[in-house]
């Protein structure tokens, strides 16, 4: 609890990946005495730590930074087939085609090395746990 117990107020942005929750929005949250989130969910390695940049250059206030924790990759590729052939007729009626099922770490390695090299005061994680190697290295 020793973060929480920090903030002046009982509140915490939610970070929220695809661009809702800018270092802006995490400096004014913290300004106002709550904790403020960068969302690297969706970024790349770099952009999450240009991002963390510059709120430390907004802020002197403690924030946090959320990671996706990402799956094995456990699809199966004959059912995804399958699924997209399903979808077929509809896609050709709104004149579309069904994009390819991507599986994607999020950059997650990459994310984790750069919070290694560049502490923050507090690192959260979405869609699963770490592995304990991972939170302990952090």
């Amino acid at each position: 609890m020793g973060i929480l117990q920090e903030l002046d107020v009982g509140m915490i942005a939610a970070p929220m990946a695809g661009g809702a929750s800018t270092p802006e929005l995490a400096a004014a949250v913290g300004a106002a005495g709550g904790l403020g989130f960068v969302a690297a969910g969706y970024l790349p390695a770099e952009a999450m730590g240009e991002r963390v940049r510059r709120l430390r250059a907004l802020t002197d206030r403690p924030f946090g930074v959320n990671v996706f924790v990402p799956d094995r990759d456990t699809a199966d590729p004959k059912a995804l087939a399958a699924y997209r052939e399903r979808l077929e007729p509809e896609a050709a009626r709104l004149g579309v085609e069904p994009g390819a099922a991507v599986w994607s770490d999020d950059d997650y390695p990459a994310k984790l090395a750069a919070l290694r090299a560049d502490p923050v005061p507090l690192v959260s994680f979405t869609f699963g746990c770490p592995a304990p190697g991972d939170t302990a290295a952090l």
